[in-house]
């Protein structure tokens, strides 16, 4: 595996000070180099951060989808009452609240 940019920066600091400076404050390059060190700790956190999310997401869009295609199958049935045995004169919120009254009685059912 590649070393991670800002430890090789880190070291470069820490070996060659001398080199990016002709008088180089040893403490600012230790602090530079401390700080490089960090940021390359925590960047494989972050991006098993981000793996994690990108998954999660995954998660959440196959679930819209299914969502989705149940509201669509919903709504053709609503539009069509009579596919379901239903009179053709029945409205669309008329069929609402059959379908959530009988929702409602098999849920309050023991």
């Amino acid at each position: 595996m590649a070393e991670p940019e800002a430890l090789r920066l880190a070291e470069a600091l820490e070996r060659h000070a001398a080199d990016f400076c002709a008088d180089p404050p040893p403490a600012l390059f230790g602090i530079a180099a401390a700080e490089l060190r960090r940021l390359g700790a925590e960047n494989p956190i972050l991006q098993d951060c981000i793996e994690s999310l990108k998954a999660d997401l995954a998660e959440r869009d196959a679930e819209i989808a299914l969502l989705r295609a149940d509201a669509r199958r919903w709504r053709w049935i609503r539009e069509r009452p009579e596919w379901i045995g239903w009179d053709q004169d029945f409205r669309p919120d008329e069929v609402e609240r059959e379908v959530d009254a009988a929702m409602n009685q098999i849920k309050d059912t023991p």
